[in-house]
């Protein structure tokens, strides 16, 4: 199993840090539990990318794939109702695009505005 990771040096407040680390490692989990199934391999990636309208992380593997018909927002597991609780809690928009091979979470966290400041 590979594991690929990009990033760049990104600051958070702890009240975006610590959901999203939760999120990313909840993602990143299931993807090494369920994307290889019976000793495949393969590579799970982790990118970072930070611009002036927020981060975007995207945590993608060329697996299995997400069962047909998956929609995180109904999603009954434990672990994905967490994923959806913690993104609404930052204010971050998850999706789960449909891709050829294997499965692939985005995860934009739209720049601090004014307001959002203590």
């Amino acid at each position: 199993l590979e594991r690929d990771v990009e990033a760049e040096g990104t600051i958070l407040s702890i009240d975006k840090a610590v959901p999203l680390a939760l999120i990313v490692s909840e993602i990143l989990t299931n993807a090494m539990k369920y994307a290889f199934p019976d000793g495949c391999t393969g590579t799970i990636r982790l990118s970072v990318e930070e611009s002036e309208k927020g981060l975007c992380i995207v945590v993608s593997d060329d697996g299995i794939g997400l069962p047909e018909g998956f929609d995180i927002t109904r999603s009954t597991g434990f672990g994905m109702r967490i994923v959806t609780a913690l993104s609404r809690q930052i204010r971050a928009r998850l999706t789960v695009p449909e891709t050829e091979t294997g499965a692939r979470f985005e995860i934009f966290l739209p720049a601090q505005d004014d307001e959002d400041e203590d």
